[in-house]
């Protein structure tokens, strides 16, 4: 997607960018020599990338410091507020800025967040601090928008561990854990969280094949799209290579399908 000319207004989260964001945008286009500017809405499917998860995690500092539930002072107990704390949305209007999100508050309940649009006729005093932020976030948004970066198969799952209410786990549990129980304890996560089972290469049985042809017509493999092996069942020598966009795991479903990736 050619993002050169588009102006993003906002962003939202689909279940913490596990499942993509929902970007809002302006387009220009000309007609009979009068430029327009049309607002479109588009849903992204593939898993955010680092770079956007760090970026909304930096706005929950101001979601709740402009929502006076922090203030300065003990830098543990912030940190601790930070870390019950979501945002799901950014939303831009002329000069002003709007944040949505989420915090955990008793018996693990959810309470749900929205700042008044601030702008800097309002002296938030870290006002400058915000709108960094948000060009930053944005520009990382336009390289998701044309697909420059995905999110990898390790952000995938360990942001479902980390993030997700029950059995959560911390980051450095998880690299303290031998390599093939994190393999099988991302695996489960996985499947869990988006249904189906999750498949590796050493999970399919190889075998000869004469024509290369008969890969082609028997898997075509595009984003979005279903893994089918065929009834006459084709044997298949190299299937991890024409399924690149699920690289080392593919998650099959028997309802609608996940773009699902898993760590090698």
């Amino acid at each position: 997607m050619n993002t050169k000319d588009i102006t993003i207004k906002k962003v939202e989260l689909i279940d913490r960018g596990l499942k993509g964001l929902k970007v809002t945008y302006v387009v220009p286009s000309e007609n009979n020599k009068k430029v327009f500017y049309n607002e479109r809405v588009e849903k992204l499917k593939h898993p955010t990338h680092l770079a956007i998860d760090k970026l909304f995690n930096e706005l929950r500092h101001p979601l709740l410091d402009i929502c006076e539930i922090i203030s300065e002072g003990d830098k543990m107990a912030i940190d601790y507020q930070l870390t019950l704390t979501q945002v799901t949305s950014i939303e831009v209007a002329g000069d002003s800025i709007k944040l949505k999100g989420t915090k955990e508050v008793v018996g693990e309940k959810v309470l749900s967040l929205s700042t008044p649009k601030i702008s800097e006729e309002d002296n938030y005093p870290n006002f400058e601090g915000l709108v960094a932020i948000m060009q930053n976030l944005f520009e990382e948004v336009k390289v998701y928008m044309r697909g420059d970066v995905k999110g990898t198969n390790e952000e995938v799952a360990v942001k479902i561990v980390t993030e997700r209410k029950k059995d959560r786990i911390s980051i450095s549990d998880l690299e303290a854990m031998p390599e093939a129980e994190r393999k099988e304890f991302l695996s489960k996560a996985i499947e869990e969280h988006f249904g189906g089972s999750v498949l590796f290469p050493e999970d399919f049985t190889l075998g000869e094949v004469e024509d290369n042809h008969d890969i082609q017509s028997a898997v075509e493999v595009e984003v979005g799209e279903e893994f089918i092996v065929p009834e006459d069942g084709v044997p298949i020598t190299t299937i991890m290579d024409k399924i690149t966009p699920f690289q080392d795991g593919i998650v099959l479903d028997g309802g609608e399908k996940e773009e699902v990736v898993l760590p090698a």
